[in-house]
């Protein structure tokens, strides 16, 4: 009984300090933060001086891949431009479609569920910020619902090379890289990334971004503590800072199964002595 025991401790043991093994994924780790949505920054009407008017965004045409000199076919007016954070998805003037739509998006982030190829994705966006990165390095900072109404969504979808484009103050530093913006296609249920080229650091603590679909929007930032954790050789699904609740949970499961052995142990052995 004592071998048979010693084995389980010794296993238990093993299982203890394997959880680094287990715990390395190098799948993405969501953990989106229930926060209001980024601030917009207003624009002016660049070809009319009298025009007052703060515009939250424009719809522009760009020729191909050069961003530089792109048309402005319509500046959107505030009230047409609304976006709704995870946060606010319960309030009552909420939509319940985008309410929907935001919880959907929020159970398959965080269930990691219909991602489809997206972490080979990540894992190829991420290599090309260093070469020793995975998608694991990612954490979900905002989620929010943007949407225009039907006579600019219109307008969005008229080419290929005509954008919704629209500025959104997240307090980058100048020297940072670009989160990397994700959107979910609501019709189809496919998270797709939005082409590096189409985000914009202005290194004023704002970036810009051309989005050519609008749905449910994800902003994802290389975590420090991910990166440390994966430098170190592991990534724990549990964590989202620099605490480590898989350790903590992982330890607190090996001791409760390690204390029922040893109780189970005991009685059996006062069983038998009683015998």
């Amino acid at each position: 009984m004592k071998k048979v025991v010693s084995f389980a401790l010794a296993f238990m043991m093993f299982l203890c300090f394997s959880i680094a093994c287990f715990a390395a994924d190098d799948s993405f780790t969501p953990s989106v933060k229930a926060k209001t949505a980024p601030e917009i920054i207003t624009v002016r009407n660049e070809s009319d001086s009298n025009d007052t008017t703060e515009y939250a965004a424009t719809i522009v045409e760009t020729n191909g891949s050069n961003y530089e000199n792109v048309k402005i076919v319509n500046y959107v007016n505030t009230v047409s431009l609304n976006t709704v954070s995870y946060a606010d998805k319960d309030k009552s003037t909420t939509n319940e479609t985008i309410r929907k739509n935001l919880v959907t998006a929020y159970n398959e982030v965080m269930g990691k569920k219909n991602l489809g190829s997206l972490n080979k994705e990540l894992n190829n966006v991420a290599a090309k910020i260093n070469n020793t990165y995975d998608a694991s390095v990612f954490v979900a900072s905002d989620l929010f619902d943007l949407t225009v109404s039907d006579e600019y969504y219109q307008k969005m979808n008229s080419s290929n090379n005509v954008y919704l484009r629209v500025t959104f103050n997240i307090r980058l530093e100048a020297n940072d890289r670009v989160p990397v913006v994700m959107h979910r296609d609501t019709e189809t249920g496919e998270w797709k990334i939005v082409d590096e080229k189409n985000v914009i650091n202005n290194g004023d603590g704002t970036i810009t971004v051309y989005f050519n679909s609008l749905c449910p929007i994800l902003f994802l930032k290389v975590s420090a503590d991910r990166v440390n954790a994966l430098s170190n050789g592991f990534i724990c699904p549990f964590c989202s800072g620099s605490f480590c609740w898989g350790w903590l949970i992982g330890i607190i499961a090996v001791l409760i199964i390690e204390l029922v052995i040893y109780l189970i142990y005991l009685l059996l052995k006062k069983k038998k002595n009683n015998g």
